[in-house]
């Protein structure tokens, strides 16, 4: 996240996953997404809030993943997580918009990344084939979509799918 200290964007980058199939997944495994990729976001929306409220502006920016929203084998507490952020984002600008402060996510594809590393070529390429760009996105997308998001003022409680046609 970046401060200014009039105008507050702040981004949350929160992506930990175990890959595991539900019958495998230990409850403890689930408590750790679940604290990483939402109730840590939670906590720290909360005090970033109460500056935002002082200042009456800020951008609320969510990082969210198009796999993770619509679920695969093995990510279960992942695409629980990321299906609550969205209530999240939701929650707070509903709460907030009238402090000129608003809430979005921003629901990324494929990106080359360290999650994304991590997978095999074999399942890369799968995955890849299901977008309709057939191939990773890059950072200047990200850099777009952020820069769009800060800049309106009418975007709030919604999600900005950068998936290259995956959803």
């Amino acid at each position: 996240r970046f401060i200014n200290k009039t105008k507050i964007t702040a981004l949350f980058l929160n992506n930990y996953t175990v890959d595991n199939l539900i019958l495998n997944k230990t409850k403890e495994e689930l408590k750790n997404e679940l604290e990483k990729n939402i109730l840590n976001v939670f906590e720290e929306s909360k005090i970033l809030v109460e500056i935002m409220i002082e200042n009456n502006f800020g951008r609320l920016i969510y990082f969210s993943s198009s796999r993770g929203l619509n679920s695969d084998i093995g990510i279960s507490g992942y695409s629980i997580s990321k299906n609550g952020l969205q209530g999240l984002m939701k929650s707070f600008s509903k709460e907030f918009s009238r402090y000129n402060i608003t809430s979005n996510c921003l629901s990324l594809g494929f990106f080359k990344s360290p999650l994304f590393k991590k997978i095999r070529p074999d399942l890369k390429k799968k995955m890849l084939s299901r977008c309709d760009i057939k191939s990773t996105g890059d950072i200047d997308s990200i850099i777009n979509a952020i820069y769009f998001i800060s800049n309106s003022k009418y975007f709030t409680g919604s999600t900005l799918y950068l998936d290259g046609g995956y959803s």
